[in-house]
């Protein structure tokens, strides 16, 4: 199976608005997906993995640093014999406290 990572425009916008540290750690996020899998990248638990609840059933949350979250959805699709899991990242946010 292949492993897409997807940023849509507002998640484009709110990483460029994030510190470059911010930037670097979804960067290293996306490569290990795509390289490893999103199920392999759950259990570093430097990225503290989680799904969401309430309006957000459904998605998951993963963390670039104490401040700023990657909020993604997944899916399979098929192109032709071959399975490719998309990952799409909604946003890229600060998180509220």
């Amino acid at each position: 199976m292949r492993n897409v990572v997807y940023l849509s425009k507002k998640a484009e916008k709110g990483l460029r608005l994030a510190p470059p540290q911010v930037q670097q750690k979804a960067a290293l996020w996306k490569k290990l997906v795509e390289a490893q899998g999103l199920r392999n990248s759950m259990l570093i638990k430097g990225f503290h993995d989680e799904p969401l609840k309430g309006e957000r059933k459904g998605q998951r949350s993963v963390r670039l640093n104490l401040q700023w979250r990657a909020i993604y959805e997944t899916r399979i699709d098929s192109l032709g014999q071959e399975k490719i899991e998309l990952v799409e990242v909604l946003e890229v946010t600060p998180h509220k406290y």
